[in-house]
């Protein structure tokens, strides 16, 4: 099952004789954000897992990072957070590999203020009853308290 990054049916495909130009200082925002509530997840009646969209939050609690093997024997590593959004609702998320090695040293080290996520990419999936995020390994990506609109209102 392949990931779908955004709602619509059309494919971008380049071939060997596309030309792509680098833009310099673009007039737009590079972080499109096509945000989710935590609490919309966690109410959804069927989870979509091929779709993948984005969530601001806080993190409220982590587990310990793991070493685990994927369904094709790769060694991965695995940690598992608790993030939390405005409105106080808790999931647990999934990070894999690389966002593993990335917020760790944000966890580990002493911070005057909350640390603050924007989970790029994630999708829902639902176990046993209980759903919670996770990464993708092609897509996702794990911005540390960065510095967008949309984090104001967890700085306050």
């Amino acid at each position: 099952m392949k990931s779908r990054t955004t709602r619509t049916d059309y494919v971008l495909t380049f071939s060997n004789r596309t030309v792509v130009t680098p833009v310099v200082n673009p007039p737009f925002s590079l972080v499109a954000l096509r945000l989710r509530s935590i609490g919309d997840i966690l109410r959804a009646d069927r989870i979509n897992e091929s779709e993948m969209f984005d969530v601001v939050a806080l993190v409220v609690g982590r587990g310990d990072p793991r070493e685990m093997q994927s369904k094709t024997g790769k060694d991965l590593k695995r940690l598992g957070i608790v993030v939390e959004d405005l409105e106080q609702n808790r999931i647990n998320c999934a990070l894999f590999d690389g966002h593993v090695d990335g917020i760790l040293p944000h966890l580990d080290e002493p911070r005057d203020g909350p640390l603050i996520v924007v989970l790029h990419y994630f999708k829902a999936t639902r176990w046993n009853g209980k759903t919670s995020l996770q990464s993708n390994f092609d897509v996702s990506k794990v911005h540390i308290n960065p510095d967008i609109s949309k984090v104001v209102a967890f700085r306050v």
